[in-house]
């Protein structure tokens, strides 16, 4: 046979075929806990090879400096969520360097997919839910039904309806992120077109408007016809909702918008100056950043806080972490208090830790003692129930504002404790809420 047909396989085609994959493992060894094993990563992974398209033979290298910058950034500020942005830009890197410049719908899709997007929707969906509450209960008064409305509690004739996470469909929010993303792919394949990086990021907070829209009218179709959780029409709801209020008018928009625009042509593009440099010099430098920032983040111990300073309550059995968590309970109640973080780290929400411990949360709402407001809910666990109240102290102030006690972080002011009590009945929790708040 003519050694001609005989294609040798070049070592440096395999390692860079590899390297993408060697950061794939080397994400899930330093962070296994940060990588989020559900329906909508399913979802994700699923319609990746539609998403995905390559647009250009050329190799790219135009990761490389905001990657870097990133690997910098990670030594003042190492967080998770910085972690997860620099493997993310990264893994890009690494890919477009091996097979060519992609579009930019995957940077998108590994930003939906992550950890962070859902902590956020967590964080800080709270004050949408409250404000989509007040708007149900005053749009279903103005329609001559009897109704009150608690934070987020609706009662209509006397029954509640509770407007949590599951009511909110931070699920469905995420899935309109991805199914958007697909519609977008669609069009980019249909019409040979490019979307910018700022047209993505455009249409996305526009898809997350149209998600609260819809989310809008599903509460209001969930409340006035008494569907609860447990109905089979309540995720029917949810679906329709997604389907003709977000991706049906995305889908319209994006066909108009797209409808005379041209592919344009291919740009002359200058020369990386990587290419001056052997290559396998900044696929290795970034590895080896991405090593670095695993092996540094595993020896890191937690930095030994000053503990809440509080007199030992009677009856409480106290327990101190090395981190500084204060831990006190007795036979009906239990007091976490948490030390302060940076301003840019996360905080371990009460909604994140007892969600991830198997309990479900519900008729979340914001109560007043006094002048100071805290959060307050009651936790389901196997036929436990349990009430629950946190908010934030500094030791001069309290509050419940995500962003109040993060911007006094910025500013150099003293760091919040956060203070999550718990009691077996509610008038227990508020008697100990009160011995907290002045």
């Amino acid at each position: 046979m003519d050694r001609k047909h005989f294609q040798p396989i070049h070592f440096k085609s395999i390692l860079s075929g590899s390297l993408p994959f060697l950061s794939i493992l080397l994400f899930i060894y330093f962070r296994p806990s940060y990588l989020p094993l559900n329906f909508s990563l399913f979802l994700g992974l699923l319609f990746a090879p539609f998403i995905i398209r390559k647009v250009e033979e050329e190799k790219s290298h135009r990761f490389f400096i905001p990657a870097s910058l990133l690997g910098i950034l990670l030594f003042f500020f190492p967080t998770n969520s910085l972690f997860y942005c620099f493997w993310l830009l990264v893994f890009l890197f690494l890919i477009e360097a091996g097979v060519g410049r992609l579009n930019n719908l995957p940077l998108f899709l590994g930003l939906v997919l992550s950890y962070i997007c859902q902590q956020l929707l967590t964080n800080w969906s709270f004050p949408i839910r409250i404000q989509l509450s007040a708007w149900a209960g005053q749009l279903i008064a103005t329609l001559g039904y009897n109704v009150q409305v608690t934070g987020n509690i609706i009662e209509l004739d006397g029954i509640p309806f509770s407007v949590d996470p599951a009511c909110m469909g931070l699920k469905m929010m995420i899935t309109g992120q991805l199914l958007a993303l697909v519609i977008l792919a669609y069009f980019e394949r249909k019409k040979q077109l490019t979307f910018r990086i700022t047209e993505i990021g455009a249409y996305l907070l526009g898809v997350l408007a149209l998600t609260v829209l819809a989310n809008f009218i599903r509460i209001l179709a969930l409340v006035i016809f008494h569907i609860f959780p447990d109905h089979p029409l309540h995720e029917l709801i949810g679906l329709f909702s997604l389907i003709v209020y977000t991706l049906l008018p995305f889908y319209y928009f994006i066909q108009y918008y797209t409808a005379n625009r041209q592919a344009p042509r291919s740009p002359l593009r200058i020369g990386s100056p990587l290419n001056l440099f052997p290559k396998p010099i900044a696929p290795s430098f970034l590895i080896g950043l991405l090593l670095l920032h695993g092996i540094q983040a595993a020896q890191i111990h937690p930095s030994k806080q000053d503990p809440y300073p509080i007199e030992s309550l009677q009856g409480f059995e106290q327990s101190l972490s090395d981190n500084g968590l204060l831990k006190l309970e007795n036979d009906s109640t239990l007091i976490y208090i948490k030390p302060p973080v940076k301003f840019f780290q996360g905080n371990h929400d009460p909604r994140v830790c007892w969600t991830g411990s198997g309990y479900e949360f519900s008729n979340i709402q914001v109560e007043k003692l006094g002048t100071k407001k805290i959060y307050t809910a009651i936790l389901r666990h196997k036929g436990d129930q349990f009430h629950t109240a946190w908010w934030y102290d500094n030791l001069q102030s309290q509050t419940i504002e995500e962003w109040q006690w993060r911007w006094e972080g910025l500013r150099g002011q003293d760091g919040y404790y956060l203070i999550n009590v718990s009691s077996l009945e509610r008038a227990e929790l508020l008697r100990q809420v009160a011995l907290f708040v002045n």
